[in-house]
C-alpha cells in the first residue's frame, strides 16, 4: 500500500515535470518563431541561445525518459528474480555455515569461492535478466559464459561496494552512548 502511495507520487511529480517542459518548450519554440519575425541582425543571437535551449530542454526530457524506463525495469527484473535470488542466497549461506562447522583442508578456497557466490547473489546487475549461479547439467556455453560474465561485473560492483563505505548518520559525536538513554541534563 506504501509502496503504490509512493509510486502515484513519483508518477505524478514525473507528468507535472513533463508539463512543465512542454510549456517551456512551447514557449521557447513561440519566441524563436518570434525572433525568426525580426531583422536578422538583432534576431541572430538570440534565436541561436532560444535554438540552444530547446534542444537542452529536449536532451534532458529523453535523459529523463530513459532513466525512468531503466528503474522501471529494473524493478520488472527485481520483482521477477527476487525468489530465485533468496532461495540461491541460502544454499550459499548453508554450505558456508556447514563449510565453518568442518573446517576442511581446503577450507579457505573453499570459503573465498563460496564467499564470491554471495556476492554474485547480491551484487548482480539490477538492469540483467538473472543467470542462475547454480548450474544445471543441461546449460549450453552460452549460458555459461554469460554466468562467467555476470560474475565478473557482480564481483567487481562488490569490491567497489567495499572500497566505498557507508555513509554514517551522526553517530561520530557519540562513542557508544545513545543520547535516548542518558539522563536528562
Amino acid at each position: 500500500d506504501e509502496q503504490a502511495g509512493e509510486e502515484a507520487a513519483r508518477g505524478a511529480e514525473f507528468a507535472s515535470r513533463a508539463e512543465e517542459r512542454e510549456e517551456s518548450v512551447a514557449g521557447l519554440a513561440a519566441a524563436a518563431a518570434r525572433a525568426e519575425t525580426q531583422s536578422s541582425t538583432e534576431a541572430t543571437p538570440k534565436l541561436e541561445r532560444l535554438r540552444a535551449e530547446i534542444a537542452a530542454l529536449a536532451a534532458s526530457e529523453s535523459e529523463a525518459e530513459a532513466a525512468r524506463k531503466r528503474a522501471e525495469k529494473e524493478r520488472a527484473l527485481a520483482t521477477k528474480y527476487r525468489k530465485v535470488k533468496f532461495f540461491e542466497r541460502r544454499k550459499v549461506e548453508r554450505k558456508l555455515r556447514a563449510l565453518r562447522r568442518t573446517k576442511p583442508a581446503d577450507f579457505e578456497a573453499r570459503e573465498r569461492g563460496l564467499l564470491d557466490d554471495l556476492a554474485y547473489v547480491k551484487y548482480y546487475p539490477k538492469d540483467k535478466k538473472y543467470i542462475s549461479l547454480l548450474a544445471t547439467d543441461d546449460d549450453d556455453p552460452k549460458t555459461a559464459r554469460r554466468r562467467t560474465k555476470m560474475r565478473a561485473l557482480a564481483l567487481a560492483a562488490a569490491a567497489a561496494a567495499v572500497e566505498t563505505p557507508a555513509l554514517d548518520d551522526d553517530d561520530d559525536d557519540h562513542d557508544d552512548e545513545d543520547d535516548f538513554f542518558l539522563p536528562a541534563t
